[in-house]
């Protein structure tokens, strides 16, 4: 969300509009590229990423960012290793 993106010091309204279909229907966010996102010990650098208005309670991982790892399910524990 665009509280979130404006803690980090992201100037998310230079990014593309683009409108996002969701759940709730159409709506609007900012495209940008983010120099790195750093999850455990993982840094991966040049991710996409989409900026809401509308804040949200949590961060998501989005394809962009989860295509670049194998995923893993056994039983109840999911796995993702860095192709």
């Amino acid at each position: 969300g665009a509280d979130t993106a404006r803690a980090i010091g992201l100037e998310y309204q230079n990014g593309r509009r683009v409108t996002m279909n969701t759940a709730n229907g159409p709506a609007p966010g900012f495209l940008v590229t983010l120099s790195a996102v750093s999850v455990g010990e993982v840094t991966l650098a040049n991710v996409e990423a989409v900026v809401m208005p509308v804040g949200m309670p949590y961060v998501l991982l989005g394809n962009s960012f989860l295509s670049r790892f194998q995923m893993r399910r056994e039983n109840d524990v999911m796995r993702l290793d860095l192709r």
